[in-house]
């Protein structure tokens, strides 16, 4: 079984070469099928290809089961786009979801294998394209109780966005959330404070963490979320040459203010303070030392939310830390191993490329841990850049 959405861009010629209507002929069918149909090694790997004109995207699927002729059903529903599409990527959420769905659907229900599928299937399918060519969202019942939601997000302008790590803080960007979002995403929203990372949201919304990273990066292509290091009171952080806009622009003093201001609304901290505060920071001095030595100039402020805002704003970057151990044999200090997985393991996050947080995330173990485990090694020195 091999089915085809033809979703149209704006301004798409309506010659369509090989294809009759909205149908490609079985001719030209059978040159690509073997692509749509894969080999058990792709199933559920998302492929495109250019034939016809067109680009043709998918995700094959396969259920083994006794009940099928030769003991398995291969389907595949895909897409059909323009050749003028910049960012395929932004259909590959769309694929996806529809082959796990119907996947599921069929071994619950045996929807697909159904004498009367073809029936049943045309209308959901038809509704399916008309909705994502139109408004670019569908939500369909499909059976009782089985619903489907779509969600066809616009493209990056440059490009699709990464997929987050483990330890980045997620920010919203705006006051407001997206308006269109599916089922997960919605659960995962409230959440989203500006200081859990990416594992701790998963953790709380007691989502699966690929599903919460998925949903994240596709917030990201948005415009809705804009990831962040984890702020540590450890980490160091140094002015940029756009610092000066805090004073030069009203506007972006008076957010700076709103976001950082604690509950104490009558001492709101002046632009002028707020300002000293971050030419106070430099590479040399850690988070925890500002406010050792500027407590004055901290008074009702919230640190991390000023951290944070000068991050989003380009007004401050962080310094990161790249340890690098100067000897690289067994015989170095026995200590620096301790509650490590192993001194080669160690030896070889320590190359001077790898920051401290994906050591951390590598190890399993907290900023503060590994930072007392490397200090007891008279090899291993630091790089701030």
């Amino acid at each position: 079984m091999h089915i085809l959405l033809h979703i149209p861009s704006r301004g798409w010629a309506q010659n369509r070469g090989a294809r009759a209507g909205d149908f490609i002929v079985k001719e030209s069918f059978d040159k690509v099928s073997r692509y749509l149909i894969t080999k058990t090694d792709f199933d559920n790997r998302f492929i495109w290809l250019d034939a016809f004109g067109s680009r043709i995207m998918g995700c094959a699927q396969c259920i083994e089961d006794k009940r099928y002729k030769r003991n398995a059903m291969h389907f595949n529903i895909g897409l059909v786009i323009s050749m003028d599409c910049q960012v395929p990527v932004k259909y590959e959420l769309i694929v996806r979801k529809l082959g796990r769905y119907f996947h599921s659907l069929e071994v619950e229900t045996a929807f697909l294998s159904d004498p009367d599928a073809q029936t049943k299937l045309l209308p959901v399918l038809t509704s399916i394209r008309a909705s994502l060519n139109g408004p670019g969202s569908c939500k369909l019942q499909v059976l009782p109780g089985r619903s489907l939601e779509l969600f066809l997000k616009p493209a990056a302008p440059l490009e699709a966005a990464a997929m987050p790590q483990d330890f980045e803080v997620p920010v919203l960007v705006g006051r407001s959330p997206p308006v269109k979002t599916d089922i997960v995403t919605s659960l995962i929203l409230p959440y989203i404070d500006g200081v859990s990372h990416v594992a701790k949201i998963a953790c709380m919304a007691d989502v699966d963490k690929s599903i919460v990273k998925t949903c994240l990066q596709n917030l990201c292509s948005l415009h809705a979320v804009r990831f962040l290091p984890l702020t540590l009171y450890s980490d160091s952080y140094a002015c940029l040459t756009g610092l000066h806009r805090l004073v030069s622009d009203p506007r972006l003093g008076q957010l700076c203010q709103e976001a950082v201001t604690l509950s104490n609304k009558e001492r709101t901290p002046s632009i002028g303070r707020l300002f000293r505060l971050f030419s106070c920071m430099s590479p040399g001095s850690t988070l925890k030392d500002l406010l050792t030595l500027h407590s004055g100039l901290a008074a009702n402020v919230d640190v991390l939310r000023l951290v944070q805002f000068g991050l989003l704003h380009c007004l401050i970057r962080r310094v990161s830390a790249y340890p690098v151990r100067l000897h690289w044999s067994q015989t170095g200090s026995a200590d620096c191993s301790v509650g490590l997985r192993g001194t080669d393991q160690l030896n070889r996050l320590l190359d001077g490329y790898r920051s401290m947080d994906e050591i951390c995330a590598s190890t399993g173990l907290s900023r503060q841990m590994v930072e007392e485990r490397l200090e007891r090694d008279s090899l291993v020195v630091v790089i701030r850049r």
